[in-house]
């Protein structure tokens, strides 16, 4: 993840708060909070390399297949669940939603913006699916199979009921900056976090 996202998930995190992190990866997110925010932390994860690397950087980590719902944990069993660049992963992209929001106070959600100027300008300019830091794969190979923009997931939050509590939006480009500065988020952000609540 990228450092400045990172350093904002942790300042939305309430002090000594249960965190849930789905699809934690090597679990580095959650020892930072673990040690800056002396969270209760617990991350999901299906990849067993990254379930060993979650173990030497001693983060709790339960295997689990998150397209298959929650239903091991009770509703607001946590104060926080994380969700970074997986949203596009899943098969069931609601589904994985609704039960964050239903096991949780709140949610994070990080995602890459499918909307962001560069990738319009090479999908308009070149005919092809576009290939950037933020999504670096080839059609083939790539794990994302549900792309979504800014716009999208604020659809979907309406949609839901669901009320965005903080939003912030990043990209290192000269024409983000311009663009953000403007207010048009959906061009100029290549990455986007969310806060959630349904509360």
């Amino acid at each position: 993840m990228i450092p400045i996202v990172q350093d904002k998930v942790i300042e939305l995190t309430a002090l000594k708060s249960r965190v849930l992190d789905l699809g934690c990866g090597d679990g580095s997110l959650l020892k930072r909070l673990k040690e800056e925010k002396q969270v209760t932390p617990l991350g999901l994860e299906f990849s067993i390399d990254q379930i060993q690397q979650c173990v030497l950087n001693r983060v709790p980590v339960l295997q689990m297949d998150i397209d298959k719902g929650l239903q091991a944990f009770e509703d607001d069993q946590f104060d926080l669940a994380i969700l970074k660049f997986t949203l596009q992963e899943v098969r069931q992209p609601l589904l994985v939603f609704k039960e964050m929001l239903r096991v949780s106070h709140s949610c994070v959600v990080v995602f890459s913006n499918f909307a962001h100027w560069k990738i319009r300008w090479n999908l308009s300019l070149k005919g092809r699916m576009p290939i950037t830091t933020e999504l670096p794969y080839e059609w083939y190979n790539t794990p994302n199979i549900h792309l979504l923009s800014i716009r999208d997931i604020k659809l979907m939050c309406k949609q839901e009921r669901v009320n965005i509590l903080n939003q912030s939006f990043y990209g290192d480009h000269i024409m983000d900056k311009f663009f953000n500065a403007m207010g048009w988020h959906n061009l100029g952000s290549s990455t986007c976090l969310i806060h959630m609540s349904r509360h």
